[in-house]
């Protein structure tokens, strides 16, 4: 994936708490990470609010981008250091000879490496704005020229409820079993990146090659962009 594609990162959830591995009220989350340019989930985990969940998340987008992509995502802690596991170097400090413990090595980010959260400011429950805070790569992202925003990945959370009945608000619809809700997530998923037709993934025809049937002309193909992260 070329270093100026996108990975938008969210959690389905109605707070910023952690829960346990095991949680006795069976809480569990949707993980997605997704590619706007291509509106391509690439990576879709059922499981608890943990640091682990967020490491499986984004091991399995590695392995699909080829390159360092930039990282979008809301304001949940545990992404800053699972990127830093997947995508970051051990660097060890030489001895200096002086007294006193030396220093312990640590993990260091990829130099490439672009990760920006933004965050949801609110008042009694009430949306009041929206913090932008940038932990790795600042530089970089200005010179790429992208806008901090998740309201894509925000879509397709959306897509979801409307999808799959237990994620529906407000309803009577709930799965007791979590292995049918991470087999109904994977086979919406495959659905939506292989069966259904993105509207905005259409090809624009330039001008000169456009066709007019009386007063209609054709502005786009009808063949869709490939979903080929090259």
């Amino acid at each position: 994936m070329p270093q100026s594609h996108i990975v938008r990162f969210s959690v389905e959830a109605e707070d910023e708490v952690e829960s346990p591995a095991v949680a006795e009220d069976g809480r569990q989350w949707i993980w997605l990470a997704f590619a706007p340019q291509y509106r391509l989930i690439l990576a879709a985990v059922v499981g608890p609010r943990v640091f682990e969940t967020a490491l499986l998340v984004i091991q399995i987008t590695a392995r699909i981008a080829c390159r360092v992509p930039v990282f979008f995502c809301d304001g949940f802690r545990c992404y800053a250091d699972a990127l830093r596991m997947v995508y970051g170097h051990l660097k060890v400090f030489e001895p200096t000879g002086k007294k006193g413990r030396p220093r312990h090595p640590v993990i260091e980010p990829d130099a490439e490496l672009v990760y920006a959260q933004l965050i949801k400011v609110k008042e009694k429950g009430r949306l009041t704005g929206l913090k932008e805070k940038v932990i790795f790569g600042a530089e970089k992202l200005i010179a790429v020229g992208l806008k901090i925003s998740t309201s894509l990945i925000e879509r397709v959370n959306e897509t979801f409820r409307h999808a799959l009945a237990p994620l529906v608000r407000k309803s009577r619809s709930f799965c007791k079993d979590r292995e049918l809700m991470i087999k109904r997530v994977l086979f919406w998923t495959c659905c939506d990146n292989f069966a259904r037709e993105h509207q905005s993934l259409r090809v624009l025809i330039p001008e000169e090659q456009r066709t007019k049937k009386g007063l209609i002309e054709q502005k786009y193909s009808k063949e869709r962009q490939a979903w080929l992260l090259i």
